[in-house]
């Protein structure tokens, strides 16, 4: 597009959130053009996508070179949705861009055109495709809203498969901590006001996030030395969990039965998902392992115990290293300034679980933007129904399973 002398404003700041890639897609999200609850026109926003190189990076701020550079993809694989997922509510765009080329560092601009013929430029986001087949983008889950990343799948699974498997294994936690919140009076302000700022909805929602973090691990490349391990899935395997010395970015799970996923072990996949296994396909080449595992931020638990009743009698392990088992699931938020920051940011503290420059510390669910500014969770989606979604999980079933999912 050739915008001659129009007027060009620079933004000094990214204008998208990265969410997380698979090997031939990437999701990123802008920040929220209406109030929760409120819907609104969304702005005139196209996002630019292109390989990463030495150019792109010195003419980042020229939109005559960014719109007609080669290797630009092409804008029939972005595809632009509306959400509400993310911290605030209100509504908001995402951008999954498709047909990538695996294990290849890209750059993205968001642009926004204006009726009066000038143009908005943000600062580029970059990000890297993943190299393997082992991790799935999965996003816009109707039981886990908050998640927008990829997770461990076998190789050729369908997506709606994966969904459906990750569906079963975390809905009745869901249903079960619904249940337990009932005997709590919520209703009640005599009797149940427990907090000045958190309601039972808060607490629903942020058991939601913990628990959807623990059962949907965020997934990426595992180093290309690493090894399937092979121990029984079935036996007492509490030492191969590997405890670290302290929080990392990355937790390496080669070891089926010491992960988050050990439905997905060779040994059990034909049982997991019957008839993926055939004579083309092979456990072996199905199975995820080995793969790195990006850990929950820890205050996706701490906000659980922050917004919930006391009779829930929740813990967290601590952020300093005592001895305890914590640096085995978790990861912690690490500082960044203004300038690195992604889109969509907020003020208040610069503890963020990543950057502008696709460096990812720690799965947060939109938990690291809580923290920062220490505000209960109000989500679009419970403000615009009569009846939180925690409500409508309990239901008559014939027994209640056990809600505090192993972290």
């Amino acid at each position: 597009m050739d915008r001659g002398s129009a007027l060009v404003v620079r933004d000094a700041g990214a204008g998208t959130a990265f969410d997380d890639t698979d090997e031939s897609h990437a999701l990123l999200t802008t920040a929220n053009y209406s109030a929760p609850g409120v819907a609104g026109a969304a702005p005139n926003y196209t996002l630019l996508v292109m390989p990463s190189t030495n150019l792109s990076a010195a003419l980042q701020a020229s939109t005559c070179y960014l719109e007609s550079a080669s290797g630009l993809v092409p804008q029939n694989r972005v595809i632009a949705n509306t959400t509400t997922r993310g911290y605030g509510g209100g509504e908001r765009l995402q951008f999954e861009v498709e047909g990538l080329t695996k294990g290849t560092n890209y750059s993205s601009w968001l642009v926004e055109g204006n009726t009066n013929g000038s143009t908005r430029l943000w600062l580029p986001v970059s990000f890297v495709t993943k190299s393997g087949t082992n991790c799935r983008l999965l996003h816009s889950l109707s039981f886990c809203p908050q998640v927008a990343y990829s997770v461990p799948s076998p190789a050729t699974l369908s997506t709606a498969s994966l969904i459906s498997y990750y569906n079963t294994t975390v809905t009745p936690s869901l249903t079960a901590f619904a249940r337990t919140l009932t005997t709590f009076p919520c209703d009640d302000i005599t009797m149940g006001g427990y907090s000045f700022v958190s309601t039972c909805d808060d607490c629903y929602n942020s058991y939601e996030t913990w628990a959807c973090a623990i059962a949907l691990p965020r997934c990426t490349d595992a180093p290309s030395n690493a090894t399937l391990e092979t121990t029984d899935s079935s036996s007492n395997s509490s030492a191969a969990w590997v405890i670290p010395t302290s929080y990392e970015q990355l937790l390496l799970r080669e070891n089926p039965a010491a992960s988050r996923t050990p439905d997905f072990a060779p040994s059990l996949l034909s049982t997991t998902f019957p008839g993926l296994i055939n004579a083309t396909e092979t456990a072996d080449s199905e199975t995820p392992f080995p793969y790195s595992e990006v850990p929950p931020c820890l205050d996706t638990c701490q906000q659980v115990g922050a917004r919930c009743p006391p009779f829930i009698g929740w813990g967290c392990p601590s952020a300093q290293i005592d001895g305890g088992t914590g640096t085995a699931g978790y990861g912690l938020t690490k500082p960044v300034t203004k300038g690195d920051r992604m889109g969509g940011g907020i003020g208040g503290s610069n503890m963020l679980a990543g950057d502008r420059y696709g460096n990812v510390f720690c799965n947060a669910l939109g938990t690291d933007m809580i923290s920062s500014v220490q505000t209960p969770t109000k989500s679009a989606a419970t403000s615009s129904v009569s009846t939180p979604l925690w409500r409508s999980l309990v239901v008559a079933v014939g027994s209640v399973a056990g809600w505090l999912l192993v972290a």
